[in-house]
């Protein structure tokens, strides 16, 4: 993994767990599994890669339980050229900050 995907990653943790509370190691890692209670009591507004924030703020405001499943990312070159660019953070952290103010 580049290193300045690296520093973004854990920014990005950093910032969760403190906007949050909730103790995770990944921010944003593509896998969301939910019992049928915690998926009925989730009300996701965001579309595209902001409603995983989305899904950890109700998470810490709902007092969901919730538990990490470890994974393991292999970035090959195909991966690498059809990923996210490291610019499409500001357009997620611009939808999570119009996904507050509508609410």
């Amino acid at each position: 993994m580049p290193y300045a995907k690296r520093v973004l990653l854990k920014a990005a943790v950093f910032f969760t767990r403190l906007s949050t509370g909730l103790q995770l190691t990944d921010a944003h890692n593509g896998l969301r599994l939910f019992v049928h209670s915690a998926a009925a009591a989730l009300r996701i507004r965001q579309n595209r890669m902001a409603h995983a924030s989305e899904i950890l703020e109700q998470i810490s405001m709902l007092k969901l339980t919730y538990v990490e499943a470890p994974v393991t990312v292999v970035y090959t070159e195909y991966s690498k050229a059809k990923g996210q660019r490291m610019t499409n953070t500001i357009s997620i952290l611009l939808e999570l900050f119009m996904g507050r103010l509508i609410k």
